[in-house]
């Protein structure tokens, strides 16, 4: 009973975590919203430095958020199909290959690119953040009700 219950609470813990990475990047982002791309040229070193190195801890919160779901999603695939069932814990399974796809998509649109396009995808980003954000809350939403409820037997 308590190794069922603490892998519940863990995972609770890790959507927790996975929002807080989602937080983190939307913030990042966000603070692109004032950068002019026609102005990019005008900017001093330091400035550009500055924009290079946000640009930097927004990569490197992406693959924070990235390696964070793979290795939290390991572990539900080791745990849920005993406490929630095969069936129900394949279909969680099918959205999170949904998740990665649109993770890769939106990594592949910021990684390895120059700082003038990445200004140029700031929109496009912008949205496709928003829409994976919304999909991980409700996606966790549904894990956790389904948590929530299984605690009920463990305690």
């Amino acid at each position: 009973m308590v190794n069922e219950l603490a892998a519940i609470e863990n995972i609770i813990q890790e959507h927790e975590a996975i929002n807080g990475h989602m937080r983190s990047i939307s913030i990042l982002l966000e603070e692109w919203k004032e950068m002019d791309v026609n102005k990019l040229a005008d900017l001093n070193h330091e400035q550009l430095q500055t924009l290079k190195n946000r640009s930097f801890s927004f990569k490197q919160t992406m693959n924070y958020l990235d390696e964070g779901m793979k290795k939290h999603w390991v572990l539900e695939d080791q745990v849920l199909p005993e406490l929630i069932g095969k069936p129900l814990a394949k279909s969680l399974h099918i959205e999170h290959v949904e998740i990665m796809k649109q993770m890769n998509e939106i990594k592949s649109a910021v990684f390895n690119i120059e700082l003038r396009d990445f200004l140029l995808k700031r929109a496009y980003l912008k949205n496709s953040i928003s829409y994976l954000s919304q999909y991980i809350r409700e996606h966790e939403a549904k894990e956790n009700t389904i948590l929530q409820l299984l605690k009920k037997q463990f305690v």
